[in-house]
């Protein structure tokens, strides 16, 4: 037969083969393949647990959050739809956004948009510029009822740009609406009481009654130091939630008005415990900036002042200083001296008013100083011309003498300790030149 292969089957190994030993099979693996492997196991169980959290977190926050935007969004347009009316003047169309439960709250809003104006004035100097405000924060206050703080832009009668926020509150009630700030907002009043001040305040307002109640302290111990006050003079301020209506709509102003010029007339009851009223700075607007804190600061200031000086001359029997051009004056003038006012104060020489020097001291029942502008910048006119180059002792004097003096001859004597016929020269030739000086001014400008 021809060449045959042969196989031979055997377990036996090839050349060279090495085969692993039969134990290797049922051997136990190492114990840091053990960890390695628990390791892996841990993280995939670690990476399925944190999924399903973030899934469960997700579907309880998800909701809430897109309400929320919804929420902020549609309060956003009411807000921008109030400001274009007011900004247009249409009232009929600002009510539409605004609750009808309280109609006088509801009218005041009416009454302020048909001016132009989407708030009320933070103080009274102010004059509100044609441009909407801006949202500061949109945030919940009460199921329902959100809070808006709007920020807007005034202007000082000299051009100087001021920043002022007004919280504004809207309810839900099929849609969001405008509503007052409600009572719970308010709560109940607080009260600092200092050396000469005592304020009453809510306690949204506390953080800004901190440093105005000893900076108001500060400014009476100041002018009592000048004026002579009693250990008793204290002056109280009330600081309200109802804004009141004679600060809502802004007046033309000359650029040069002194502050307490453009802060009248002021709210006040004479009683022993004499009571000065100012809005609450988060019923009207409050300083959104340092420089319009400044400017808050010194308007209150300003108009304490004016109660301490009111206080210190005002005689049931004798000169009502309401009605007397040249306490005006005065007080002016010292609030410049105490730097609440522009030194300029004391260098306003000209004005132009028909009064004449007796007619700016007494005036009948019927009138009020502050309601004549002619007659206090022009008693101010000539008091800076007499007390140009003189001692702040002379104008202090002469404040002192306010009370007992029985007309501006005799008192400007007694004052500058000359005679009254040397007196009644220096304010007849005091007015003259005040309108002379008017009158070339006017011939002068192009």
């Amino acid at each position: 037969m021809p060449d045959l292969l042969e196989w031979i089957v055997t377990d036996a190994p090839l050349d060279g083969e090495v085969l692993p030993s039969p134990a290797s099979f049922f051997a136990t693996p190492s114990d840091r393949q053990i960890e390695d492997r628990a390791r892996r196991l841990s993280r995939q169980l670690w990476i399925i647990a944190g999924c399903l959290s973030l899934g469960l977190l997700a579907a309880l926050w998800l909701p809430p959050l897109v309400s929320a935007y919804r929420t902020r969004q549609a309060v956003a347009l009411v807000v921008a739809g109030e400001e274009q009316a007011a900004l247009a003047k249409d009232a009929a169309g600002l009510r539409q956004f605004s609750s009808p439960a309280d109609a006088v709250w509801q009218e005041a809003q009416a009454r302020r948009a048909r001016a132009g104006h989407a708030a009320p004035l933070p103080l009274p100097l102010l004059r509100p510029v044609s441009q909407p405000g801006r949202i500061q924060s949109i945030e919940d206050f009460a199921p329902d009822i959100v809070r808006a703080d709007v920020v807007r832009m005034y202007v000082a009668p000299d051009g100087t740009p001021f920043r002022f926020t007004l919280p504004q509150f809207y309810r839900f009630s099929g849609t969001w609406q405008r509503i007052p700030a409600p009572d719970v907002y308010w709560g109940d009043q607080f009260a600092y009481t200092g050396q000469r001040v005592v304020l009453s305040y809510y306690p949204v307002d506390a953080d800004i009654m901190k440093s105005l109640g000893p900076y108001l302290d500060d400014v009476l111990a100041r002018a009592c130091a000048a004026w002579g006050c009693p250990d008793d003079l204290v002056i109280r301020v009330n600081f309200g939630s109802h804004y009141y209506q004679a600060a809502e709509i802004p007046r033309n102003l000359p650029s040069d008005e002194p502050l307490l010029y453009a802060l009248m007339p002021p709210h006040f009851t004479r009683s022993l415990d004499y009571v000065l009223f100012v809005a609450s700075p988060h019923a009207a607007g409050y300083p959104a900036d340092a420089a319009s804190a400044d400017l808050f600061r010194r308007a209150i200031a300003t108009q304490v002042l004016f109660a301490a000086a009111d206080k210190l001359t005002f005689a049931y029997d004798g000169l009502n200083p309401i009605g007397n051009a040249f306490f005006y004056a005065l007080v002016a003038r010292m609030s410049a001296r105490l730097g609440l006012d522009a030194p300029g104060v004391a260098r306003l020489h000209t004005a132009n008013t028909r009064f004449t020097v007796e007619q700016m001291w007494s005036v009948n029942t019927t009138f009020r100083a502050w309601g004549q502008p002619e007659a206090v910048r022009g008693a101010l006119a000539v008091m800076n011309a007499l007390l140009q180059d003189r001692p702040a002792e002379t104008e202090d004097k002469l404040f002192d003498g306010l009370r007992s003096a029985p007309d501006p001859a005799g008192w400007l004597a007694e004052g500058m300790g000359i005679s009254v016929e040397a007196a009644q020269r220096k304010l007849e030739m005091a007015a003259a030149n005040m309108r002379s000086d008017h009158t070339e001014n006017l011939t002068s400008s192009p």
